[in-house]
């Protein structure tokens, strides 16, 4: 659920929210239609108690507030150019928050590892300041950490190859066909 989009001038990242956008809005849209059969009558509304009305309420203002919350979450971009990361995250009913990072502010480019609802590891890069704070470059993270270690290399190379780290046997990611050899099945031995 990241997107990176690099240029010959500039890379772009960040988190890719279109289907969770189009899936929230079908049930912002069902719940203000439930709210406004609920408010306003109509659909067959008119001649049913209070409590009827007050059922299709909360049901049209949960499917609001679910849509908004899946849909309109906190999302950051980043912009990664010679001079620097302008970094902007846009958050709900709050004011955007900008930032410009200079490339002689960042300490070192990282790869942030958690765990998600299902106890398995996501990656998300973040940018590791001199000034020993840690800012990610999206909100969202990602199972694929081939994919976070290729943006964390594009990302390094585009604000100087000294943030590229040397690979260590633990921080190395294994290309392609080194995880074909270490898949390959050991060769049978015959019976005997």
């Amino acid at each position: 659920m990241i997107r990176h989009v690099a240029s010959r001038r500039e890379d772009h990242v960040s988190d890719a929210v279109g289907c969770l956008r189009l899936f929230g809005s079908v049930f912002v849209c069902t719940g203000l239609g439930a709210l406004s059969v609920a408010l306003m009558g109509g659909g067959g509304m008119d001649e049913h108690s209070l409590w009827s009305r007050l059922g299709v309420a909360a049901i049209g203002a949960a499917h609001l507030c679910g849509g908004l919350f899946v849909g309109w979450r906190r999302t950051v971009r980043s912009r990664i150019t010679r001079s620097g990361v302008k970094w902007e995250e846009r958050r709900p009913l709050r004011p955007t928050r900008r930032r410009q990072v200079a490339p002689s502010a960042v300490a070192r480019l990282g790869v942030l590892t958690d765990t998600d609802t299902e106890g398995d590891e996501v990656y998300r890069v973040a940018l590791h300041l001199t000034t020993g704070e840690t800012l990610p470059l999206t909100h969202l993270s990602t199972a694929s950490r081939v994919l976070v270690e290729a943006i964390r290399e594009a990302v390094a190379r585009r604000l100087g190859s000294r943030l590229l780290p040397s690979r260590t046997e633990a921080d190395r990611v294994a290309r392609p066909e080194e995880r074909v050899a270490e898949l390959r099945l050991p060769h049978r031995v015959g019976r005997g």
